[in-house]
């Protein structure tokens, strides 16, 4: 089963929203799950995006009290992706392709939605945000190694290469211990779910 790929044009003409915010919200899209099916031209442009992913994300991560319209099933034509300044469509056939993708965005929609379940699908971009600062914090533990040198000089001029050994065990104890508390702390203080994505032009 193929993804429903659509336009940015048709996107923002379903949603009676502006084509710079679909595109600013199908930027966010593809940032923070790279995965997602999308279309590019000659430049590397967005020409289509998965249909239900870009749904699964909006409605997950734009703020909704700043979506000017909600996400409809849109008409016949839009739904087959056909115009119907050509050929006319016989109404059965619009019906049905209609039908058939309107299926294929609720099984894909639900797919997305058991792959967040299963913690398949995480936002990059907290990601590495989370990354950067549990590295700056273990940084900063192990350069404190340094003030351990005293220490160190002591029990070489005491108990010699034994009492390095020894005191060498200790210190790595407390750094460990230092590292697992600052961790803890990040873990404590991080919410359990990620903070809605705002699209300023809606």
């Amino acid at each position: 089963m193929s993804d429903v790929m659509w336009s940015i044009a048709q996107i923002a003409a379903r949603d009676a929203v502006s084509k710079p915010a679909v595109s600013k919200t199908v930027k966010k899209l593809v940032e923070a799950r790279p995965e997602t099916p999308v279309e590019r031209g000659g430049q590397g442009q967005v020409l289509r995006v998965s249909l239900a992913h870009y749904d699964e994300f909006r409605q997950r991560f734009v703020n909704p009290a700043k979506a000017t319209a909600p996400i409809r099933a849109g008409d016949d034509d839009q739904m087959s992706g056909r115009s119907t300044g050509g050929r006319p469509l016989r109404d059965e056939d619009s019906f049905d392709e209609a039908r058939r993708q309107s299926e294929w965005l609720k099984v894909g929609r639900e797919k997305i939605r058991h792959q967040e379940e299963c913690g398949q699908l995480i936002r990059r971009d907290r990601t590495e945000d989370a990354i950067k600062e549990i590295g700056a914090k273990l940084l900063a533990i192990i350069r404190r190694l340094p003030n351990q040198a005293d220490a160190v000089a002591l029990a070489v001029s005491k108990e010699g290469v034994h009492g390095v050994r020894v005191l060498l065990r200790q210190i790595a104890f407390e750094l460990g211990n230092q590292m697992a508390d600052e961790l803890e702390a990040i873990a404590a203080a991080a919410p359990e779910t990620d903070p809605l994505i705002e699209d300023e032009e809606a």
